[in-house]
């Protein structure tokens, strides 16, 4: 494995999340082929380096003993996987062709470059960024990360070097990434509290649990991304009461009932608000706080028509697999818990533009 393999792992894999804390290991790469490979054909050119091209056979025999490799039968990942692995083998390639101009072994002349230099400036940060800001997810803003790449950057002059490096090289990658699979579309039946337009080109189902921490958290979310798309979502919220929060299914029997006289979403953002309150005494005092008729709440309540309804929302998430707490389907598309924003941004972006692109 190269000696920059584990660094190229976790920038290209961990650079949006946290930034590795340690050196490098300075496990030297082996160059040497092994006599049943040397016949083997190169393969495809995935980069060259001023011209001198890197063939995939190389890049795959630099994977092949590390534990990496057992995730590269899916597609995307082993395009991820080649793609580190491309950036450990011009790491080494750089370091090896400038360490032979002086004379000197690689170590000699990484312990030379790297005792060379000074603090981490606002530039190098800002080059790192835009080296690797296609392959961060989720995405995040160089003002989010450079705190991160910056740590990172000093707790590995190596990468520095590289960098320094690669700046006076001719690099070109030709690696080909994978296209994405066919995005998989369940078929939501009809059914909850609505608001938005009905012909908007977003439909966002919600099925949820108003004792549930995450659903609370998501509720952020959601009117945040309501904000960034005005007028282009639909919110359908439906009812999945887990059976270990007690209080739960009372309070969606009594969303149910303030549905019925047309206050639904004053209703849920109340429960939302005091989820530590979910008792039977204070579902019928947030009922009387938005003006509802105590009397037609209280025996909506009581009615087998309010569980029937839930039973219902809980019958459909079933069907669908959904099984905890929140569980979304934009326009069909699954997406387990309460995801950060840009998760949800992505994926209405990707279904306006596909909306747009449909009626041109």
């Amino acid at each position: 494995m190269s000696r920059f393999f584990e660094q190229a792992m976790l920038t290209i894999l961990l650079v949006a999340s946290s930034f590795c804390s340690t050196a490098c290991s300075n496990l030297a790469a082996d160059r040497s082929l092994p006599a049943s490979e040397e016949q083997e054909p190169a393969g495809a050119v995935v980069a060259r380096i001023d011209g001198q091209p890197i063939h995939l056979r190389e890049l795959d025999r630099w994977l092949k003993d590390d534990w990496l490799r057992k995730i590269g039968k899916d597609p995307a990942e082993l395009y991820q996987l080649h793609r580190a692995g491309l950036e450990g083998v011009i790491g080494d390639r750089l370091i090896d062709r400038a360490a032979a101009s002086e004379g000197l072994s690689a170590d000699a002349y990484l312990d030379k470059e790297t005792a060379a230099l000074g603090l981490v400036t606002n530039d190098e940060v800002d080059k790192f960024y835009e080296r690797y800001r296609d392959r961060i997810t989720p995405v995040e803003s160089l003002e989010q990360l450079r705190p991160k790449i910056r740590k990172f950057l000093v707790s590995d002059d190596s990468v520095r070097v590289v960098t320094a490096l690669r700046r006076e090289a001719d690099i070109e990658i030709l690696l080909i990434q994978p296209p994405p699979p066919p995005v998989e579309r369940y078929r939501v039946p009809a059914g909850g509290a609505s608001r938005g337009p009905a012909d908007a080109p977003v439909t966002i189902v919600e099925f949820s649990d108003y004792q549930c921490g995450y659903c609370q958290r998501a509720e952020a979310t959601l009117r945040e991304l309501d904000q960034l798309f005005p007028g282009k979502l639909r919110f359908v919220y439906r009812h999945l009461p887990l059976d270990f929060h007690k209080n739960a299914l009372p309070a969606a029997k009594a969303a149910v009932c303030a549905e019925r006289q047309s206050r639904f979403w004053d209703y849920h953002d109340l429960l939302f608000a005091n989820q530590r309150s979910l008792f039977a005494a204070n579902l019928l005092q947030y009922a009387e706080q938005i003006g509802l008729d105590s009397a037609a709440f209280q025996t909506c309540l009581e009615a087998d028509g309010t569980r029937q309804r839930i039973e219902e929302d809980v019958a459909a998430a079933v069907a669908l697999g959904a099984r905890a707490t929140p569980t979304f389907f934009i326009n069909g598309i699954l997406l387990h818990g309460a995801q950060d924003l840009q998760t949800f941004q992505s994926i209405v972006e990707r279904e306006l533009a596909a909306t747009d692109h449909a009626t041109q």
